[in-house]
């Protein structure tokens, strides 16, 4: 899911992801929404020290107490799924009390855009998907976005009284205008005075940064307008493109230079139909859209991260032929028709030019591999000779290096020298409000959305599965079940590593708050059962006030190995327990263990 949430800000903004962490040092308000970066960004947790240092406020919203929060200076517990209602409520206050960056919108989004009665931007040449028309307030004419000495009207009191259009700016208000504090309040449990402080906080203490880093509230049922959001709170106040500012999530050096591809585009292929990485458990095992015959799986610990574990399993096992390229026998190779073994970083040369790294680096050999283990590229040239297009894949690893270093201006003599930054100074996404796009400027109406029947501005969509879109399931399943990501594994990776279960504890805990555990009896410490109709999660419980009332948080990352059966599988919910849809969007029941 985070994937599909992240790629949907392309359209936005023209990257699929920024990364502010440069910066972060800036900042003077940073506001951490449903993530952790004293874990998930714990390399660059120095960054946010020195800001506090600095005089920054840090702030999380979070329906956990988490590391992050422990050194924070305030926590803002919510209620799982409704952060969408909270930003919205955060630019109905912004609108109204005009806390918006008016000269920003203008000049570098498409706020000022012009909207139909039919809920269509206006262009003044349908065959120039960039000649957007705006109302210049100026000589009161329809005018392209970009022509010179204009001030595009950006709210529709600025329209004539007769106009037929709105700009882009009243779209997302007319969804915000209901939101008053009163109803955000009663969504998501925050009190009324705390979102009228955050508001004014963010807008008023800046540079103000957002942290979203794929946070676990975006890892839900509609998690693409929860993304969105934050990137409006951003636009809309002018915080981004600037130190300190903007939304941090990830990003490298794949945004910094220009690579190229390893191998050329394949002629005349066929266009294959997709499979939604939440969905491939239950889309495999229903033949969608095609029946899946042969089932390759490199690079990616499907039964400890792909949603409903129990599905995947089914999936794995209605697959004729299933092989998992791996360098350990993780909980998907348990399931493999043949499992092989494959080189680690250390174990061949390679190249890191990636989206998560600020540095392009050459992955030199540190060691001979054991046994019969390949690289991946070595596999996939011996297939490849054997299906008559070898000469494509079967060129030394040098070969496909130089190949991806193209037009970046980084050769392999230079990495041999040393990793290499592709730009000087400190990365700042979007510097100077230049985006992207192809107009250069941040899109707030996404048409990309409305083919797909969305509303192509942010609007409040109820999580189907939580206690308000489900009340008869709630009934059952009466707990909002979050994620949380340990400093013990990434994802699954290092999860069986014997080193760090030295120091590292080795069974699951899940935090309960004292009520909930005590209407089922639950003792702190006792092993405990979370479950629902998907399937089941054995725990210890940790009972504690550090998650709110009606919550629990379960832990990412556990092998099927180290929780036994598979009817008890021990794994985290975004596997096991979720619906498919996501992995933060799940509700549970606990029980003590007989």
């Amino acid at each position: 899911c985070c994937a599909a949430v992240t790629a949907s800000m392309t359209p936005m903004l023209g990257l699929r992801y920024a990364d502010t962490r440069d910066t972060i040092k800036d900042s003077r308000f940073i506001l951490c929404w449903g993530n952790n970066p004293a874990v998930t960004m714990h390399a660059y947790w120095k960054n946010y020290a020195e800001a506090q240092k600095n005089g920054a406020r840090i702030v999380v919203i979070d329906p956990r107490f988490n590391e992050t929060a422990a050194k924070a200076d305030e926590w803002i517990p919510i209620v799982p799924g409704t952060d969408i209602a909270l930003a919205l409520g955060m630019i109905k206050i912004i609108v109204e009390e005009q806390r918006y960056d008016a000269p920003f919108l203008r000049a570098h989004t498409g706020a000022v855009y012009l909207v139909d009665e039919q809920q269509k931007l206006l262009r003044q040449n349908p065959d120039d998907p960039d000649s957007y028309l705006v109302f210049d307030t100026l000589s009161k004419t329809l005018v392209r976005h970009d022509s010179a000495g204009i001030v595009p009207a950006l709210l529709n009191e600025e329209l004539p009284p007769d106009s037929p259009y709105s700009t882009v700016m009243s779209e997302i208000y007319r969804q915000a205008k209901p939101w008053t504090l009163a109803k955000v309040s009663a969504e998501t449990d925050i009190p009324e005075h705390t979102i009228i402080r955050l508001t004014h906080d963010y807008t008023t203490t800046t540079p103000s940064m957002i942290v979203q880093n794929m946070s676990g509230a975006q890892r839900t049922e509609f998690g693409t307008y929860v993304a969105a959001s934050q990137f409006y709170l951003a636009l809309i106040t002018g915080n981004i493109g600037k130190r300190g500012a903007g939304v941090c999530d990830a990003g490298g050096a794949r945004q910094m230079a220009k690579f190229s591809p390893i191998i050329p585009p394949a002629p005349n292929v066929k266009k294959i139909p997709p499979i939604p990485v939440s969905k491939i458990g239950e889309w495999v095992v229903k033949g969608k859209p095609n029946p899946i015959k042969f089932w390759w799986n490199m690079t990616m610990g499907a039964m400890t991260q792909l949603p409903n574990t129990n599905m995947v399993r089914e999936a794995f096992k209605k697959v004729p032929f299933v092989v998992v390229a791996d360098n350990l026998m993780t909980s998907s190779a348990l399931y493999a028709d043949l499992v092989l073994p494959v080189t680690t970083i250390f174990e061949d040369v390679s190249l890191m030019a990636g989206v998560r790294s600020h540095y392009v680096q050459l992955m030199e050999k540190a060691v001979e591999p054991p046994g019969e283990a390949k690289p991946d590229y070595w596999i996939f040239a011996r297939l490849a000779e054997r299906f008559g297009f070898g000469e494509v894949f079967n060129k030394p690893i040098e070969h496909y290096i130089d190949t991806c270093l193209e037009g970046s201006g980084i050769t392999r003599e230079m990495l041999a020298k040393g990793p290499v930054r592709p730009v000087e100074g400190d990365w700042i996404p979007f510097k100077d409000g230049e985006f992207r796009t192809t107009t250069k400027k941040a899109n707030l109406f996404i048409e990309e959305w409305q083919k797909k029947n969305f509303s192509p501005v942010v609007t409040w969509m109820q999580v189907s599965e939580s206690v308000k879109g489900s009340p008869a399931l709630a009934q059952k399943y009466p707990l909002f079940a979050v994620q949380r990501k340990l400093a013990r594994s990434v994802h699954s990776s290092h999860g069986m590593n014997p080193w760090i279960l030295e120091v590292q504890r080795d069974k699951p805990n899940v935090m309960i708050h004292p009520e909930d555990a005590r209407r089922r009896g639950i003792q702190h410490g006792e092993w405990v059962t979370v479950f629902n109709h998907r399937g089941e999660h054995r725990a210890i419980a940790d009972v504690t006030t550090h998650i709110k009332k009606g919550v629990v948080s379960l832990e990412n990352g556990w092998w099927e190995q180290q929780g036994g059966s598979s009817s008890h599988v021990t794994n985290d919910q975004v596997d096991l327990l979720s619906n498919g849809h996501c992995c933060n969007s799940t509700l549970v029941d606990v029980r003590r263990e007989a």
